[in-house]
């Protein structure tokens, strides 16, 4: 999602999804965290960070910027979230 939100202010939650390699629903449960805590927001299907900056901040956090490592990284832990949960 950082990377998506870099390029532009707001991202749907299906690009979301399609950029991990999942569907929608698959993200469905992280993206319901993350609203609850205050980390993205929601305007009807588009999303955003809640604070300025958060997806530079989090690009920066990450050991290799390229996009394939950051999109495998982040697939990799959501299929393994959804075989934790049964999905």
């Amino acid at each position: 999602m950082a990377r998506l939100l870099a390029a532009s202010q707001s991202v749907r939650g299906a690009e979301v999804a399609a950029a991990l390699g999942v569907t929608a629903r698959q993200v469905s449960t992280v993206r319901d965290r993350l609203l609850k805590k205050g980390t993205i927001s929601a305007e009807g299907e588009y999303l955003h960070f809640a604070v300025p900056g958060m997806s530079e901040y989090v690009l920066r956090q990450s050991p290799d910027n390229s996009p394939d490592h950051e999109l495998g990284g982040k697939a990799h832990r959501a299929r393994r979230q959804q075989d934790d949960v049964g999905l």
